[in-house]
């Protein structure tokens, strides 16, 4: 599976890390710390079963049109279905332009792309814990919102990675470089 995320500037990854550490700490959750090779990040897309060359090459492709942008958080929301609990961005203008490019940049696969990250269903979000256990979700939310401050910063790179997985969900992430 091939997952195109947005990585931030290195103050609000720490930022996010820190809400990842803090309820791994307080042994609410540590979801987002065992998937390996993990980093704070919004999901733009995600698509299977493309014919790797030419996803690659839509994809540097589009990358030629993206410059970094500011992003900022200033809420905290939960997918009760999913029990996952995330930082909502506002939806500045560059941020949704970032994303319709995307996609029209890599149209001919859509049909392979997961429809929660298309324009019509997406909620862009940077998840702190997910599959939370029922009875543990109340206090992560809890936590989450004790603690939030506005968080300020800027989206620096949008990145290709592959995710690889066994029978335990995630085994590994491999970004790819087009430097």
């Amino acid at each position: 599976m091939f997952a195109i995320i947005a990585m931030f500037d290195e103050e609000t990854e720490k930022q996010i890390f820190e809400f990842w550490t803090r309820l791994k700490q307080e042994n609410l959750d540590d979801s987002m710390i065992r998937i390996p090779g993990n980093r704070p990040h919004i999901s733009l897309g995600l698509f299977q079963g493309v014919e790797r060359t030419i996803f690659l090459d839509a994809f540097r492709n589009f990358l030629k049109s993206t410059v970094p942008f500011s992003i900022q958080f200033d809420s905290v929301g939960v997918f009760p279905t999913t029990n996952t609990v995330f930082l909502t961005p506002l939806p500045s203008k560059n941020f949704l332009q970032v994303h319709e490019n995307l996609y029209q940049s890599l149209q001919e696969f859509s049909a392979k792309g997961d429809k929660h990250y298309k324009k019509e269903q997406w909620m862009p979000h940077c998840s702190i814990a997910i599959a939370v256990p029922d009875e543990k979700i109340i206090h992560v939310v809890e936590n989450a919102i004790q603690r939030f401050q506005p968080i300020a910063g800027t989206v620096e790179k949008i990145v290709l990675i592959e995710v690889f997985f066994d029978e335990n969900g995630i085994d590994h992430v491999e970004e790819i470089s087009f430097d």
